[in-house]
């Protein structure tokens, strides 16, 4: 795996359909400007560093753990592959050993 991205720079990235549902996704380090524009234009909903109050107590998604959540199952997945991606995206992240545990398990099962 890279270099993982410090939970304060994230910033995640994702498309849904018309059900609402997650099609894609993608995590990427705020500061990484250039990969930003690169990406604006590929996806439709974002969330993370750019905002206020990531990482506060402000609000319950307002860190990965709490945002995973919500896409689990506020929007949910369009297929099993996509909630892998989502996994893998997320273990990205350095507090995310959460995540890392899940694509372990994930991955054993496969």
């Amino acid at each position: 795996m890279s270099k993982r991205i410090p939970d304060e720079h994230a910033q995640i990235l994702w498309n849904d359909n018309k059900n609402g549902e997650i099609t894609s996704i993608c995590i990427i380090d705020f500061r990484e400007t250039e990969l930003q524009e690169r990406l604006a234009d590929r996806y439709c909903c974002s969330q993370g560093a750019d905002g206020a109050g990531w990482l506060s107590d402000r609000h319950p998604i307002a860190n990965p753990a709490g945002l995973f959540a919500y896409l689990a199952f506020r929007y949910k997945f369009e297929s099993d592959s996509v909630a892998q991606e989502c996994v893998r995206e997320f273990a990205q992240l350095e507090g995310a050993d959460w995540a890392r545990k899940m694509l372990s398990a994930m991955e054993a099962k496969d």
